[in-house]
This record gives structure tokens, sequence and C-alpha cells, in this order.
């Protein structure tokens, strides 16, 4: 999660063995849940969403998804707000809680973290100072994509997280890309 943490400690020192990059994303389509909680609940609020909607998915008749995603629309010192869900390629219908909605197409700063998702706020501070140092400053709250997660790997070091980060350059201009 970008930059605040609960007990407001700075976040650690960006780790340069990260490859950082700027790409293109497109629009996509995803069915989600969006909620408020708290900074300590963040792990089962996810694992509780995500169960959620996969369960309504797994209803539907055809339907292609995914690997899941969560954006963090808004993180504080005492909530967090927060949308999990995975991408679609179908046009289903919504059933409250769990609405259709679109991440939007971007120019974004993307990072791959390997490994335990402890390690994600260095992730993100690697990823900040990479943006600054691009000369670039984030636009739209960030996602993260769980390539391999929790259920697909043998352990934590097999999983895969992608940050991905809406941005343009500094100054407010559209990014390149």
């Amino acid at each position: 999660m970008p930059t605040a943490d609960a007990s407001g400690t700075p976040p650690p020192e960006p780790d340069d063995r990260r490859v950082c990059r700027l790409k293109r994303v497109e629009p996509q389509r995803v069915m989600s849940i969006r909620t408020v909680t708290t900074p300590e609940a963040i792990g089962p609020t996810i694992r509780s969403l995500l169960e959620q909607v996969w369960a309504y998915l797994n209803q539907q008749d055809h339907v292609t998804v995914g690997p899941a995603f969560v954006r963090y629309h808004e993180l504080g010192r005492t909530q967090v707000e927060l949308e999990a869900g995975f991408p679609v390629a179908e046009d289903l219908p919504e059933r409250t809680p769990i609405l259709r909605r679109d991440l939007p197409a971007c120019t974004a700063a993307t990072v791959l973290h390997e490994g335990p998702y402890d390690g994600l706020p260095e992730a993100y501070a690697a990823l900040e100072a990479w943006i600054a140092r691009q000369r670039l400053e984030p636009v739209e709250p960030p996602w993260e994509i769980y390539w391999v997660d929790g259920q697909q790997a043998r352990g934590p070091q097999e999983l895969r997280t992608e940050i991905v980060w809406p941005v343009r350059p500094t100054g407010g201009a559209d990014a390149p890309g």
C-alpha cells in the first residue's frame, strides 16, 4: 500500500533490485466490491471480498476471469477504502454489493513484487522513488494484480504481485506512452 501505515512509520528504503517500468494499460472491466476497513483488517477483508466475488462469478453460466486485483482508493491511519475483485471479459449483471466497474486506461508505473505480501511496502517505496526520479506523479489510486496468489503458490516466496500506479509527468501533462 502506498506511503502510509497504521503506526505512521515512514516507508522502508527502496530496494534497488526491483525493476520498475512505464507501460500503457488498457481499460479493464471488473466485477468487484468496494468497502472501508481498518489497516489491521486489510488481509481478512481482501480475502472475504475476493471470496464473495469469486462465489458470484462461479454462479454465472459462462465467464472469463483474470487474476484477482485490489485497488486502494484511500489509505489512512485509521481506515482504508479498497476495492477487490476480478477482471471479466463478459458484461455480467451486478448483484449488490458486487458491482461492474472499469479499471481505467492509463499510462502506469509498475513493479513486480516477488515474495510474501509483507514485502509489498518496500515494493511501493521502490515504485514511489522511481516515479519521482522519472519526474512523474500519481494521478489515480494504485492497484495490485495477484498473478500468483496464495491459492496457487506452494509457499510465500512464489507469490507474484504487480503494483500498477497511473501516472503523468509532473506538472499535469499526459504521460508518454
